[in-house]
């Protein structure tokens, strides 16, 4: 299920990031946005700016011996998988990737 948050507040605690974020509803993340945002993505209003979810797999930096490894060979930090998943927030201009 898709939602819109917006960032409160971010703090820095015993050296760990906490952002505190609030659940908007979506026709106040579309008026922020200027436009009707897609339903299926996920959105956080930071700074007054609209950013969707990014997500990717990527090779985990605690196994993996070489840079052309696709994946390493296991360990606690990946879940002996070799890959870990990763998230960000990224600027959302309303533009389709290409």
């Amino acid at each position: 299920m898709s939602r819109v948050t917006t960032r409160i507040r971010t703090v820095i605690r015993d050296g760990r990031i906490i952002h505190h974020d609030r659940t908007i509803s979506w026709a106040r993340a579309d008026r922020i946005a200027g436009r009707r945002l897609d339903r299926r993505k996920n959105y956080c209003v930071i700074e007054g700016h609209v950013c969707s979810a990014v997500t990717w797999t990527q090779r985990c930096s605690g196994c993996s011996e070489g840079l052309l490894d696709d994946r390493g060979g296991g360990c606690g930090e990946c879940g002996h998988h070799g890959v870990v998943r990763c998230s960000q927030w990224l600027p959302d201009d309303g533009s389709e990737p290409r």
